[in-house]
């Protein structure tokens, strides 16, 4: 009896608190976004990015190499900050993509498919995004059927006064690519950010990741290469 009598008290201890802290989430969600602006840029952002390669394959028909990466942002916006002891304790919140402003980068030269996902966001209103994206490129062709990727992904109409850019660590990483599983081997070349101006954009500059990646067949898909330089001809 006394057993469950504790598991009784445990149970709505626990059940209290859960109600408590959805309560805290509810009212720390009204505080944030009933007036929050996403077409607006946060100031001080402090935005950085990066590029984390999953997996590459090359496409036979359109000749394109097509790469999965993860790209990783994290930047602030002090709108959305709160003190967790006025919200029951709150610290953190996962947000839908569509509630947030979110850096407009695209990849330049080429197409891409994106599944979005929630962002972390912090009580010192600090966010971490990290999108799964299908990048779509034509790349030149090297030595021993290798293939030589640059890719370009930036903002398309937020200028680098507005919004800095920096990278996300290193800018680029192969620490999460599929090596055993992945037709392409890959091995990551040169890394930087670029500021270029623009004369049809009043001459102001905009920031981007530079990225180059070669990619080698691996000896089981060298047949099905061999065939697509022949019919290239």
């Amino acid at each position: 009896m006394k057993l469950f009598l504790v598991a009784v008290l445990v149970a709505l201890s626990v059940e209290n608190i859960f109600c408590s802290h959805l309560q805290g989430q509810t009212k720390l969600w009204k505080k944030l976004f009933d007036h929050y602006n996403k077409e607006l840029e946060p100031e001080d952002a402090g935005l950085k990015f990066g590029l984390a390669f999953v997996r590459a394959h090359y496409e036979k028909q359109s000749h394109e190499v097509h790469v999965h990466v993860w790209e990783r942002y994290s930047w602030t916006d002090k709108r959305l900050s709160w003190e967790p002891s006025e919200f029951d304790g709150v610290t953190s919140l996962r947000v839908s993509h569509d509630h947030l402003w979110l850096p407009d980068f695209q990849l330049y030269h080429g197409f891409e498919e994106r599944v979005e996902t929630k962002a972390l966001l912090t009580h010192e209103g600090h966010l971490v995004y990290v999108p799964a994206v299908l990048y779509k490129t034509h790349c030149e062709k090297g030595a021993n059927h290798s293939l030589h990727c640059h890719f370009k992904v930036g903002s398309w109409g937020v200028d680098a006064v507005t919004l800095p850019l920096a990278k996300w660590d290193t800018g680029a990483t192969l620490d999460y690519y599929q090596t055993k599983t992945s037709p392409l081997e890959a091995h990551l070349g040169e890394v930087e950010l670029v500021t270029k101006s623009y004369s049809a954009f009043q001459n102001l500059p905009y920031s981007a990741l530079e990225v180059s990646v070669d990619f080698h067949h691996k000896d089981s898909h060298d047949d099905d290469h061999h065939d697509n330089d022949h019919h290239d001809h």
